[in-house]
């Protein structure tokens, strides 16, 4: 099924019962359904829409899981860093 359903001769129509001389609405139709071909094929429908949002979540939770292993590798290493500092401190006190 096409994304853009145009009919250009019901458009022409419009244009002339809307008082476009029958020349100009031909043009105009034309024109719109030039157009209309154009994008066709361009447009995202809403499985496309879905199969995104979709990818995107998956890519969101391996990036906070990446982010979360990140942040606990740094707190283990600042955890020991402050222990290994506090004992050097107090082997340094008399």
């Amino acid at each position: 099924m096409p994304a853009l359903a145009f009919n250009p001769l019901k458009a022409a129509r419009s244009l002339r019962e809307a008082g476009a001389d029958e020349k100009l609405a031909e043009a105009m139709a034309s024109a719109i359904g030039d157009m209309a071909d154009a994008v066709e094929g361009q447009l995202a429908t809403k499985t496309d829409l879905n199969a995104l949002e979709q990818r995107n979540a998956s890519a969101m939770e391996a990036l906070e899981q990446r982010m979360r292993a990140t942040l606990y590798r740094t707190l283990w290493l600042q955890t020991g860093i402050i222990i290994a500092a506090v004992t050097a401190v107090t082997r340094l006190l008399p």
